[in-house]
């Protein structure tokens, strides 16, 4: 929920219509995807080996799922962030452009990155439906959609 002024007092109200937003952006991983942003900005138009392309988004990777598992979030959330990190260097480019040339079109990872930030908190809302959400820690009293 997103807090603002109301609009004669000085009080704070909370925007319902947030919740969405809100949701989108606990799933998406912005540290990774700022060092990812910082390394692929230092190899821009640079060769690259593959080893070393594919190496840092195997670290990055990695780094993710010890990011969200510090922050406690349970394994099916921790699948979720490491996809929106995928997801989000396949939109960028990185070494999928790189390495990839011939195959790699930037259409593809622009329809990946729409699909994926459609999907995600829909799932992220299906999962944690009636239990405690592991970000903002409230519980959600719809009626229980999934498994």
């Amino acid at each position: 929920m997103v807090a603002s002024r109301g609009p004669s007092s000085g009080e704070f109200e909370t925007d319902a219509g947030s919740d969405y937003k809100d949701r989108l952006l606990s799933l998406l991983p912005a540290e990774p995807v700022a060092g990812f942003l910082a390394i692929n900005g230092l190899l821009a138009g640079k060769v690259v080996a593959p080893l070393l392309d594919w190496g840092v988004l195997l670290i990055l990777g990695i780094l993710t799922v010890a990011y969200a598992r510090h922050s406690r979030f349970p394994p099916r959330q921790i699948l979720v962030v490491l996809v929106a990190f995928l997801v989000w260097v396949f939109a960028i480019g990185g070494p999928f452009e790189r390495q990839l040339s011939t195959a790699y079109d930037p259409l593809y990872g622009s329809i990946a990155l729409i699909l994926f930030t459609v999907s995600a908190p829909l799932l992220d809302q299906q999962w944690y439906n009636g239990m405690p959400h592991p970000i903002n820690g409230e519980e959600d009293d719809n009626e229980r959609v999934g498994p």
